[in-house]
Order: structure tokens, then sequence, then C-alpha cells
């Protein structure tokens, strides 16, 4: 009877947690450190975090998220713990800013912020941020009010963002290359640089030998000889 008892229990905490799992599940999303292909945000929350570098390295964690915001107040709400940095969303054509957060470790408390969008905008959440010691940052982001997920489009049809088939800027033979907002980039055509021809090296011809000058032929003609003592020439 304790055997069944125990059993029944242990089924019931094994169901419970499942069922968080799901629910987890249903928040996670891919996190992408490439603007060029954010993630698509399809539910109106998601969690991400970012974990702590090696000690000395100044460097920060960009994640990148698309969705879209409809005519009306735009509500996001930002709750993180362990995490110094900012969150901006911008449009995602020409990535201009409309809104900012900044959030540090040692604050408690969500934060709630809005802008107004007089028409159907793309947008770029993105969070940028490190851990101020060897714990990992966690976020969680709540999209309310004019907030539309992406159910369509070329974002939507590829949702693992964190490894791309080809990002803008790394071109690969057989990818796709795509902008910011999602359309497809021509491939540039690869010119062949034809191998320079060698210039023929010029012969040097030998110089002529001087050609020595004729002698001129002297007089020939024979001395007159001397006159003989007491004659008279």
């Amino acid at each position: 009877m304790q055997i069944l008892l125990t059993t029944r229990i242990l089924s019931r905490k094994t169901c419970w947690v499942l069922i968080l799992l799901a629910s987890l599940a249903g928040h996670a999303l891919a996190q992408s450190t490439d603007v060029a292909w954010p993630s698509p945000v399809r539910t109106p929350e998601v969690t991400g975090t970012i974990t702590a570098r090696d000690l000395g390295d100044p460097r920060v964690t960009d994640h990148f998220y698309a969705f879209t915001g409809t005519p009306g107040d735009l509500l996001i709400t930002i709750d993180s713990r362990n995490l110094n940095g900012d969150i901006d969303v911008f449009t995602f054509s020409g990535l201009r800013p409309l809104l900012k957060f900044t959030v540090y470790a040692g604050s408690s408390g969500p934060i709630t912020k809005g802008i107004y969008l007089r028409a159907q905008e793309d947008l770029i959440l993105r969070v940028e941020g490190r851990t101020p010691n060897d714990d990992e940052a966690v976020y969680r982001i709540h999209f309310g009010g004019s907030f539309a997920p992406i159910t369509s489009g070329p974002l939507a049809e590829h949702e693992d963002a964190i490894q791309p088939a080809t990002t803008a800027g790394n071109s690969t033979t057989g990818g796709r290359r795509v902008s910011a907002v999602g359309a497809r980039i021509e491939e540039p055509r690869t010119e062949v640089v034809e191998a320079p021809t060698p210039e023929p090296t010029p012969v040097e011809s030998p110089e002529p030998k001087p050609t020595p000058a004729k002698r001129t032929a002297r007089n020939t003609r024979p001395r007159r000889p001397a006159p003989l003592p007491g004659s008279y020439a």
C-alpha cells in the first residue's frame, strides 16, 4: 500500500514537472546574435540567458529579436536578473532607434515602457549586456498592446536563427543572403581575374664590331737617289 501511494505521488510530481517544462518551452526562443538574422517572436513573452564571460573579457553579448507593431500603443516589459546592459528597439528599415531600457544587476522589479506607432512597423529588439560575476544573467520580455507576432514571411520560415544558412556579409556558395528586413539579396557576380601575361624579355643583340678602316696605299714612287759626291744634280 505504501509503495502504491509513493508511486502515485511521484507520478503527480512528474506530471507537474512536464507541464512546467512545456510552458517554459512555449516561451523559449532561439537567441540570435546576428542583426541580419534576428529570432522571430511568435509569442507575447520570451526569455533568454546570457552566460558569463572569462575574467578580463570586456565584451558584451547581443541578442536580436524580430516582431511587428501595429498602429497604437506598443508596450514592452523587461524583467531581468543579474544583468547589466541595455534593451533597445529599432525599426527594421534603417535601424532607427525608438525605445531604450537600461537595466542593472542590483535593480529589482520589472520595467514597462511604451511607444506609439502610427502605422504597422517591423521592429527589432536588441538585448545587449553582460553579467557582473560568474553567474549567468536571465531576462524575460513581455510584449503587449499593439504587438503582433511574426507568423509568415522569410523570418518565420527559419526558426533556428543561431546558425543561419548564410548571413548578410557572409556569402557562402549555395547559401542565401538575407538583408535586415528579411529580403533576399542577390549574390554578386564573381569576377575571375585572369593571370597577367608575362611580358617578353627583350633579347639584347650583340653590338656590331667596328669594321677596321681601309688603309690608304702609300705612294710607291721610287725615291730619287742621292747625288754622288762631286757631281751636280
